[in-house]
């Protein structure tokens, strides 16, 4: 079997022998598997892209069923499909490759950096489709992450997983126009959560 698999940072890779008591023999090279090559004794850390194959000895050193042949490729973003994305919008929503658009290359600049703001770290939420699922279906706003105890944020009882879809008088669609709400506000900010298909009103204190 010819697998190719994406990772992002360590990719774990595990094999099972096809008969009772036989090994499972293993390279990291590409080339074919011999009764003298590595022996598989746990799940295999990858790190770099790397052509794995594997294949099943007996107690005589003979090879039992086919070999298995496993292409691993780190890659810098993984992009997964939203069933609920393509859903609400009412057609297969794809994810665009962030070599193909100027726009992309900002979503992956947030992806790589989201927003410290108020104790909280914020992402858009369009850019991890996984996080509009969770949220109830929310297609749009700053997602927040996590909130740090003690902070102005859980203060105004933010709450991870909650998205925000308007600051002030300010629509957010996106982490840059959270960003642009509180260049223009002094004070106190009051924001609009998306949070268990509710919305709430939170005022954020300086």
């Amino acid at each position: 079997m010819i697998r190719n698999l994406r990772f992002l940072i360590i990719g774990l890779l595990a094999f099972a022998g096809t008969a009772r008591g036989a090994e499972v023999r293993y390279t990291l090279d590409g080339s074919a598997p011999k009764a003298d090559s590595l022996l598989y004794t746990k799940p295999l850390r990858i790190t770099q892209t790397t052509t794995v194959r594997a294949g099943t000895f007996d107690a005589q050193s003979r090879p039992v069923g086919f070999p298995d042949k496993v292409t691993l490729t780190r890659v810098r973003t993984v992009q997964r499909q939203s069933w609920l994305a393509s859903l609400l919008a009412g057609h297969l929503v794809q994810p665009i490759p962030a070599d193909k658009a100027g726009s992309a290359n900002s979503a992956a600049a947030t992806r790589d950096h989201p927003l410290q703001w108020a104790g909280m770290e914020l992402v858009t939420i369009s850019d991890f489709p996984d996080s509009i699922d969770a949220s109830g279906g929310q297609p749009f706003g700053a997602f927040v992450v996590k909130v740090e105890p003690g902070s102005p944020g859980a203060r105004a009882d933010f709450q991870s997983g909650d998205t925000i879809i308007r600051a002030g008088s300010i629509e957010v669609r996106a982490v840059d126009d959270l960003v642009r709400a509180l260049k223009t506000t002094t004070g106190a900010i009051t924001c609009t959560v998306f949070r268990g298909y509710k919305h709430y009103q939170l005022t954020v204190e300086p």
